[in-house]
């Protein structure tokens, strides 16, 4: 497993421990990690709407 792997596993099970399953489920589950460069996660998520929806929650 790659460090950006291993990294974005464990902000997922810190994620899970602070929300919600179902909204972990809904929004957390599918987001897939690209790259980490200068200790910035860069993720990929299915749409805008999600994407604007976690970055107003969550950045």
């Amino acid at each position: 497993m790659s460090d950006l792997e291993t990294i974005w596993e464990n902000t997922l099970k810190d994620i899970k421990n602070k929300i919600n399953l179902p909204t972990y489920k809904a929004w957390f589950e599918h987001i897939t990690p690209l790259s980490l460069k200068k200790n910035c996660l860069t993720v990929s998520v299915g749409s805008s709407f999600a994407k604007e929806w976690l970055e107003s929650r969550y950045s």
